[in-house]
């Protein structure tokens, strides 16, 4: 998930951490639950613009069957 705005919302079990603007499926991670991203942020966006991410996956021992990852948070230059 991908959003532009901090939710921290309790869901699943979990906290949903950014307000899910942008939801992103079938990323798929190894077996230690890693994946790597090779983006460019994109040009214009503008000085202190923040975005907020976070990985939800399907867990069949979680309390509600998903599980996610830490909240990540990233501020443009």
């Amino acid at each position: 998930m991908v959003g532009f705005a901090l939710l921290e919302a309790p869901s699943r079990g979990g906290t949903l951490v950014p307000f899910p603007d942008i939801l992103v499926i079938g990323l798929p991670i190894d077996a230690a639950g890693t994946q790597v991203i090779d983006e460019t942020w994109p040009t214009g966006v503008p000085s202190g613009a923040q975005v907020f991410l976070q990985y939800w996956f399907a867990d069949p021992g979680a309390v509600h069957g998903f599980a996610a990852s830490n909240g990540l948070s990233g501020t443009t230059p």
